[in-house]
């Protein structure tokens, strides 16, 4: 962080969180949700601001969120000249994005966009296909957009890549992850990613993707060609191009991957280079993203439960597959029967035991579609007068474009009839929630794998709570067996 905009921020940070400072810390700042005195942050660089409790608060921001006026007209304090004509860029890639430079200064320059009485400098790369992208810098909440490509010119199949991300060096990566934006794949680039940008979730490669394939071909390798981690925004729209991508991208031969920085459904909408900001692109970190990405591109709901299993380890649980709801079971005892069973199998016998159970779990676990839509909590309300309170649900459908929402008793929500007859009600067409069950019958799905499942490294077990809003539902009955997990929660992974 440059010395004058440290001091700026500085200075706001000790007169609304009166900071102690500890060394290379501010420490003792008073969090804003929770009230107490564990904010701290950087002293050199102060970027993040993180509440200490992280399990009863958790609260943090990013300095450039907190202060958006400190980071929203970059022209003003930074100046063009003859000797460096992107002043202002430069700043705003590294001060405002997190950005190194290094590598990427020839990749873009520094220009100027007016729109009526007003203008802004800009951010500018050249794009394949004789285009161009650039992002406004300077107050872009003035505009009608904040970014822009070049009118008349199209990107259409073609993927923007750092200057060092040559074709050839691509060919020989083991993975290529391809992102939307261009922040997002330098992003990833400075921590290490191979990453390319596809400018919109839209945008199928397929002229680079040609290209890369000519090059594996001349290449020291010509028989290995990289996994291609299709790593699109958060969104309804990423989700469903990296699903089709993903399909279109094998039928031509390519191994394929998916990664994503939340749950479908769940959590902040950060993109890449959000988290980079926040230090969360650690390898570590990474190999969440891909289990998300498994998790969003699963083929079937067998696959989707097994995937949760294998990280989670729970012994059953519900999860959201096409926008319906699901629940699966992976009994213990049944696991250890089948293993054992294997001791007769010679094409199973020799495998390792973490293969062996894996595969176990894939003909022991059960399956059970338990409603044909979904439902989400969106806030509690009370009338404080009355003292009457309700729920306020959020009803999916797979195939219906528009979501119902409507109120629910508490008695709604504590009971399992009581909580159907009012989903019914509220939404014609909806069935369930059906009572989950150990024994199978006509309306379970069981299975048996030829197979281990194509991420058969992630590991079986894997000490977990599974994270619950404040909304209890009644789906598995009184009394159900596998009434462990009741909750409409996080963990019901969607798509």
């Amino acid at each position: 962080m440059r010395p004058d905009l440290l001091s700026d921020v500085t200075t706001r940070l000790m007169a609304e969180f009166g900071f102690v400072t500890n060394g290379a810390w501010l420490q003792k700042g008073r969090c804003p949700e929770c009230s107490k005195r564990e904010v701290y942050a950087k002293a050199d660089k102060p970027w993040l601001l993180k509440c200490g409790r992280l399990e009863r608060c958790g609260w943090e921001v990013h300095v450039k969120d907190h202060y958006p006026e400190l980071f929203d007209h970059w022209s003003n304090r930074y100046q063009a000249n003859d000797s460096n004509p992107t002043a202002a860029a430069d700043a705003c890639l590294q001060h405002g994005r997190g950005l190194s430079l290094l590598g990427i200064r020839d990749a873009y320059t520094q220009e100027y966009f007016r729109q009526g009485d007003i203008g802004s400098a800009t951010v500018r790369f050249a794009l394949p296909g004789g285009g161009w992208w650039e992002r406004l810098i300077d107050q872009p909440s003035r505009f009608d957009r904040k970014a822009r490509f070049a009118p008349g010119k199209s990107y259409a199949g073609h993927w923007w890549a750092p200057p060092w991300q040559t074709m050839p060096k691509l060919a020989g990566a083991l993975e290529i992850w391809i992102c939307e934006g261009i922040f997002d794949a330098i992003a990833l680039n400075n921590t290490g990613v191979t990453a390319v940008s596809a400018m919109s979730c839209y945008n199928y490669p397929a002229l680079a993707l040609a290209e890369l394939r000519k090059a594996i071909a001349n290449g020291p390798t010509p028989n290995l060609r990289p996994k291609l981690i299709w790593a699109f925004d958060v969104g309804k729209a990423g989700a469903e191009y990296t699903r089709r991508f993903v399909a279109q991208a094998r039928l031509e031969g390519w191994d394929c991957g998916a990664a994503q920085p939340v749950v479908e459904g769940e959590g902040d909408k950060l993109d890449w280079n959000d988290l980079a900001l926040r230090d969360r692109l650690g390898a570590d970190k990474l190999d969440t993203y891909r289990w998300n990405g498994d998790i969003l591109i699963a083929g079937t709901a067998i696959d989707k439960a097994h995937l949760i299993w294998c990280r989670e380890g729970w012994a059953s649980f519900l999860f959201v597959f096409e926008t319906r709801q699901f629940w699966a079971s992976f009994d213990a005892a049944r696991i250890a029967e089948t293993i054992a069973s294997y001791a007769d199998n010679p094409q199973v016998r020799d495998l390792d035991p973490e293969a062996k159970r894996e595969l176990a779990a894939r003909e022991a676990g059960l399956v059970r579609e338990i409603a044909n839509c979904t439902f989400r909590a969106l806030y509690y309300q009370r009338d404080e007068a009355t003292d009457d309170s309700c729920y306020y649900l959020r009803v999916d459908f797979p195939v219906r474009q528009n979501r119902i929402k409507g109120t629910f008793s508490g008695a709604a929500l504590a009971a399992g009839a009581e909580f159907k007859k009012r989903l019914i009600s509220l939404a014609p067409g909806a069935s369930g929630p059906v009572p989950p069950s150990s024994s199978t019958g006509s309306c379970s799905a069981s299975w048996r794998a030829s197979k281990p499942s194509r991420r058969s490294t992630l590991p079986a077990t894997r000490p977990s709570t599974a994270p619950t809003s404040s909304v209890t539902s009644a789906l598995p009955a009184a009394g159900s067996s596998l009434a462990t997990r009741t909750t409409i929660s996080s963990s019901d992974v969607t798509r």
